[in-house]
């Protein structure tokens, strides 16, 4: 990444640098080394401020794998509130992880946070719960067709989930 971090700084392209930053900073955050398990700063990376520059710049759909990784790791922590507050944050941003490796995280961790909160929904929230649900499927569905090996597994697990849920 120190490759990648000095030809754009060469380059002065300011988003690739953080995007290059960021992804250094998840790593670093699954280390237990940055402040706390839910952010990635630490003391020479000030996430707040990242976050703040990127909205008022409207560029705040950069920030969908941020949101991504604090979902994944409120779920992983089981919180599932949080996870799914998150979830909404990503969703807003999604546009920019179409075509991306982190679509299918997004697909995987908004099925099964949905999921996970079922029980506890509102009966509109259960009926907005499921569509979503089954869209998250659908686009597994697809990957896990043209590559089994990859996605099967993911595929059944959510299609066994979606039966429980819905009593099948």
């Amino acid at each position: 990444l120190d490759y990648y971090t000095d030809q754009a700084k060469k380059l002065g392209y300011q988003d690739a640098i953080d995007a290059i930053q960021t992804l250094v900073q998840c790593n670093k955050a699954l280390l237990g080394k940055t402040e706390n398990i839910y952010s990635l700063g630490d003391e020479n990376y000030h996430v707040d401020e990242i976050v703040k520059k990127m909205n008022s710049m409207d560029k705040s759909d950069i920030l969908a794998p941020l949101f991504l990784f604090r979902c994944k790791v409120a779920y992983l922590h089981g919180d599932f509130q949080l996870a799914r507050e998150l979830l909404y944050e990503v969703d807003k941003r999604r546009k920019v992880l179409d075509g991306n490796p982190d679509s299918i995280t997004h697909a995987t961790y908004a099925f099964l946070t949905e999921a996970v909160s079922y029980s506890q929904l509102s009966k509109d929230e259960k009926k907005k719960a499921l569509k979503r649900m089954k869209i998250e499927l659908k686009k597994v569905r697809k990957r896990a067709h043209y590559y089994a090996p990859n996605f099967e597994h993911l595929k059944n697990i959510m299609i066994a989930e979606t039966a429980r849920i819905s009593g099948d």
